[in-house]
């Protein structure tokens, strides 16, 4: 009679214990998300409301627009996003 396979463990962790420091090290995903969104929302060079050809459609979104970097604001991830902050500034 055979003895059964036994498995290495330094084969079987090495993947696990990296898998757990890459997620260890790296932000959350929603933290990756609010920034991405951040981001999009106080970039300079979008100009989507300057560019747009119908002031009252950029009238009505504007407020919209402003709680929305309002409430990203709020979230303690993006406390240091300096752009986030001077769109809302401005």
């Amino acid at each position: 009679m055979r003895a059964p396979k036994t498995l290495r463990p330094g084969k079987l962790h090495v993947p696990a214990i990296t898998l757990l420091c890459a997620s260890a090290l790296a932000c959350s995903p929603k933290t990756l998300a609010l920034r991405g969104t951040a981001d999009a929302l106080s970039d300079p060079t979008a100009g989507t409301f300057a560019r747009d050809d119908d002031p009252e459609f950029v009238r009505d979104a504007t407020p919209f627009a402003l709680k929305t970097m309002e409430s990203l604001a709020d979230d303690h991830a993006l406390d240091e996003h300096v752009g986030l902050r001077i769109a809302l500034a401005s």
